[in-house]
């Protein structure tokens, strides 16, 4: 029986396809380092949140998840004032970004009340 996943855990994916979509878009020299810590950042979301969606205490894993999401912010605002991801780009990942950690902060408020 497979078991599901939190609809967070699918935004968090759909999140982590836009970011790999982006980051061949960034130039060359920058692919390695921002580009790898945007897709590192994405999958750290989507990881810790798969992750909390099969454990019983699930603090330490979202917890996890909103700190890999600060993470993604601040890397993708550096591409941004850097030039190499434009604005309306930035914006629509921005949008995401908050859905998915107000997803986050809310299963988190649910944990603790059920803990």
């Amino acid at each position: 029986m497979a078991q599901t996943l939190a609809p967070v855990t699918s935004d968090a994916y759909d999140l982590a396809l836009q970011v790999f979509r982006l980051t061949p878009l960034l130039p060359k020299a920058q692919r390695y380092l921002p580009g790898q810590a945007l897709e590192r950042g994405a999958l750290g979301v989507l990881f810790s949140l798969a992750r909390a969606n099969r454990r019983a205490s699930r603090h330490g894993e979202l917890e996890h998840a909103s700190h890999s999401l600060d993470e993604l912010r601040l890397v993708l605002r550096l591409a941004c004032d850097l030039g190499y991801v434009s604005l309306d780009r930035h914006e629509a990942l921005c949008v995401r970004m908050d859905s998915v950690g107000r997803q986050i902060g809310g299963w988190a408020k649910w944990a603790e009340s059920t803990a």
